[in-house]
């Protein structure tokens, strides 16, 4: 009988409380880090789908699948967050100095005379919990070729099929 007391007040506990850092009433997946910029957690599961949760720039939402996103995450041989139609696409920048990774979204140049734009290919769909693609930054163009984002890489994994990305992003 205390067992079952012991399930009932977890599930109830675990119904009211708020321990997310987006706060009370945030949705799953986005943390709103002030300033315009959006910490947004993308996953997907490639045994289910290869294509993933999709990112809609204007509403700043997550949305279910690629439908009605600007882009998505797709998982093939390789990780990426991807577009439906061009001429929308992805510029993956370079820090100065010969590096490979941003420390912040904000050291993420916005100088896109250099840019080819395509997918956002992050790297290998090899199994991994250790964030293997952290730092990576890249700039958004939408579907009339107009620059509006910034991003770079926070987090991610592949665990069996489920794999998940989370970047800091910023409208420009």
């Amino acid at each position: 009988m205390s067992r079952w007391l012991v399930v009932l007040l977890a599930v109830v506990l675990g119904a009211c409380a708020d321990d997310s850092p987006a706060g009370p009433g945030s949705p799953t997946g986005i943390i709103d880090l002030g300033g315009g910029v959006k910490r947004v957690t993308l996953t997907g599961n490639y045994v289910v789908s290869l294509e993933g949760q999709g990112w809609d720039l204007a509403a700043a939402r997550i949305t279910p699948d690629p439908v009605g996103s600007d882009f998505h995450l797709l998982a093939t041989m390789v990780v990426q967050l991807t577009y439906d139609a061009q001429p929308a696409g992805f510029c993956k920048q370079s820090p100065g100095g010969g590096g490979v990774t941003f420390a912040s979204l904000d050291e993420v140049p916005v100088d896109s005379a250099s840019c080819s734009w395509t997918s956002a290919q992050l790297g290998g769909n090899f199994e991994h919990s250790d964030s293997a693609w952290t730092g990576q930054g890249y700039l958004f163009r939408d579907r009339e070729a107009a620059i509006k984002a910034k991003l770079r890489i926070v987090s991610d994994y592949v665990i069996g099929p489920d794999v998940s990305v989370t970047f800091d992003i910023v409208g420009l």
